[in-house]
């Protein structure tokens, strides 16, 4: 057995490991647990930003604000 049969072999093995790693993690990342928390996450900076910005005065059409904030407050009871 020479070296480049050793060298082969582990190298070989490296990116078997390597593609599962990828196989794993693209998996992980596409389950339907893993997208709701980015959702969710998502859903949260949302209603804050829209907070700030009603804070600040630049949202100032009150209709547009009640409409807004009961379809976001829909989206939450959904969580």
């Amino acid at each position: 057995m020479s070296a480049y049969d050793v060298a082969g072999t582990i190298f070989g093995v490296l990116g078997t490991v390597g593609i599962f790693q990828m196989l794993y993690n693209f998996v992980n990342s596409n389950l339907p647990s893993e997208r709701l928390k980015e959702l969710i996450d998502t859903l949260n900076d949302t209603n804050a930003l829209f907070d700030s910005v009603i804070e600040e005065g630049i949202l100032f059409e009150k209709s547009f604000v009640t409409r807004t904030e009961k379809r976001l407050d829909r989206l939450v009871l959904i969580r």
